[in-house]
């Protein structure tokens, strides 16, 4: 907060005050939640003036507004980088899956199939969209089901480094295929 800027002894040769006549100005940094400096809210007058404790506080709280605005937009720029970056990178794996000739799922916790590569139709007789939505133990032998369960379960606690199960996965034309 500076009342009059020509009385200031480190103010008073800027160009500001000697080239436009800035007189008083106050200044609210604007500082993101992690720390960063982004800007300074700036009130400026042509002449020297009291600054009041009412014009400290709107100034606040105008700062608080555009810190808001900004670290919004800086969110949203953040966003729009992962969201790219993980388009791009669902791209390329869907890719990778629709020529790889292996059957890939992939599933949710409970074990029911959000994606199917496009090698299910050719290995086990069924569509990826025949597949998707469906629990993958619908069609695994009942005999392995109990390990396919305790695999999930080493995936999803991270128990083991490199789980890995045998089981049968039924056919559409009702035979069994071996699978890893």
């Amino acid at each position: 907060v500076i009342d009059n800027v020509f009385e200031h002894e480190q103010l008073k040769a800027h160009p500001a005050a000697e080239e436009y006549g800035v007189g008083a100005y106050l200044g609210i940094p604007l500082i993101t939640s992690q720390g960063n400096a982004v800007g300074t809210f700036c009130l400026a007058e042509w002449g020297p003036r009291t600054w009041t404790e009412d014009d400290v506080q709107a100034a606040k709280d105008f700062a608080l507004s555009a810190q808001s605005e900004i670290e919004l937009r800086l969110e949203l720029q953040h966003r729009e980088r992962l969201e790219e970056q993980l388009r791009t990178r669902t791209e390329a794996f869907e890719v990778l899956l629709e020529h790889i000739s292996d059957v890939v799922t992939v599933t949710d916790r409970d074990g029911v199939v959000q994606f199917t590569g496009s090698a299910a139709e050719k290995v086990l007789g069924y569509t990826p969209d025949e597949l998707n939505g469906t629990s993958i133990f619908d069609r695994v032998h009942p005999d392995d089901r109990e390990g396919v369960q305790e695999t999930i379960e080493h995936i999803l606690n991270g128990t083991q480094e490199h789980p890995t199960v045998e089981f049968r996965h039924e056919h559409a034309d009702g035979s069994w295929r071996l699978l890893e």
